[in-house]
């Protein structure tokens, strides 16, 4: 089991969903979050902090994509799905590149609740300086982008309401929360 993790972890920290598939020569977050999670309860710790910090540092990359998203949720406008943070990036910290007409769906949100669960667990609810923006930054787009009609996480349906994305949002809320020391992500 930790062969196939240590396997599958990209050298910048990604976890690939499947290397012998192109099409899934992605890391999710969700995926890779349960991949961290799973190395630090075994002992793995710089394992999952170099998944952690690839999450970290793609969020940055991202940062204008993600605040312009956020405003806008603020506003009251939904941001096609496209505008929004995709639930899987190229191994590089990368948005995929779409070809065809028909692109495979990309809008989760469980994925960012599950990195901030899995970072909160990585970090024992302490969180170091540096990466406070990146997790105010994932709290903030959460706690707007959760309720809208995304996929699934099998990308199998596109209703919005998933028990998964619910369950994930509301524990990366938590979780985020106590890394921030926020009383006001705490899910009631």
């Amino acid at each position: 089991g930790l062969r196939v993790l240590h396997d599958g972890q990209a050298r910048g920290g990604a976890f690939v969903a499947s290397p012998a598939f192109r099409i899934y020569d992605f890391g999710w977050l969700r995926d890779g979050s349960f991949c961290a999670y799973v190395l630090d309860r075994v002992g793995e710790q710089d394992a999952a902090h170099a998944f952690h910090e690839w999450v970290r540092k793609t969020l940055e990359r991202h940062r204008e994509r993600a605040e312009t998203a956020v405003r806008r949720l603020e506003t009251g406008e939904v941001p096609p799905p496209e505008a929004m943070l995709p639930a899987r990036f190229t191994l590089a910290g990368e948005l995929e590149h779409v070809d065809g007409d028909e692109p495979w769906p990309n809008f989760q949100v469980d994925g960012y609740g599950m990195w901030l669960w899995a970072l909160d667990a990585h970090f024992d609810g302490r969180l170091p300086k540096e990466w406070r923006a990146t997790v105010e930054l994932a709290a903030e787009y959460l706690a707007l982008a959760w309720p809208l009609k995304c996929w699934s996480c099998w990308e199998e349906l596109h209703s919005g309401e998933h028990a998964s994305t619910i369950g994930a949002a509301c524990a990366g809320l938590e979780a985020a929360g106590r890394l921030l020391e926020d009383s006001r992500l705490t899910v009631e």
